[in-house]
């Protein structure tokens, strides 16, 4: 007597199996969109300011190969540390401000408005193994202006215990009259242990700053 497909064990392996492979795809998928949510990718640039090459095109800084006229451009020796959190030792080194020759309407993956560009040369030494974020912060200023930081063509997503690293932070600043109106800006980015699991006190951090232009 010819057995009905549902009683032949060769037909349950291969559903099985493929019940087995479709779970492990939707597992893979969930993860990746999740910690894409959690963990988004770095926005990497790279910055070329062409006072340095000896190009005929000055006054000109190119950020992921386009480049922006400036009209002035005014830099600040910070040299400022931040040690208040235990998971990384942070060192603001150097401001760099460029006043744009006209507002663009379009710079950086968020669509920003920009006469302006905030160039933070800072370090990160991290004491744990950590993720953070300064690409993705805001800066604020003393006259009521805010930006979203937009590019970083120096930090990763996560940076291992022990490594430090240096580079450059750029954020769009739109309403800039004169670089001179600018005293103070206060910087927030968020940092994290890698470790999901670590639940301590000082597993998470927004990182603020009050950086003083003189």
């Amino acid at each position: 007597m010819k057995k009905v497909w549902y009683k032949r064990p060769s037909y349950w392996i291969w559903i099985c199996s493929v019940l087995a492979i479709f779970l492990v795809i939707i597992n893979v998928a969930t993860f990746y969109v999740v910690h894409r949510a959690y963990h988004p990718s770095t926005r990497t640039a790279t910055i070329e300011n062409s006072d340095n090459t000896g190009r005929s095109d000055k006054n000109t800084i190119t950020v992921n190969h386009k480049g922006y006229r400036y009209t002035s451009k005014k830099e600040f020796t910070i040299n400022q540390n931040d040690q208040s959190w235990s998971y990384a030792d942070l060192k603001f080194n150097k401001v760099t401000i460029y006043k744009l020759d006209k507002e663009h309407s379009v710079i950086g993956y968020d669509d920003q408005k920009a006469n302006c560009l905030v160039v933070v040369n800072m370090t990160v030494k991290a004491n744990k193994d950590i993720e953070i974020f300064p690409d993705q912060g805001t800066i604020s200023t003393n006259n009521g202006l805010q930006g979203k930081a937009a590019f970083t063509g120096d930090f990763g997503d996560s940076i291992d215990s022990g490594v430090t690293k240096t580079g450059d932070v750029i954020i769009p600043l739109d309403g800039v009259k004169n670089i001179s109106d600018l005293k103070k800006l206060r910087y927030k980015f968020d940092g994290s242990a890698k470790d999901d699991n670590d639940e301590s006190d000082d597993a998470f951090k927004t990182v603020d700053v009050q950086i003083h232009l003189n």
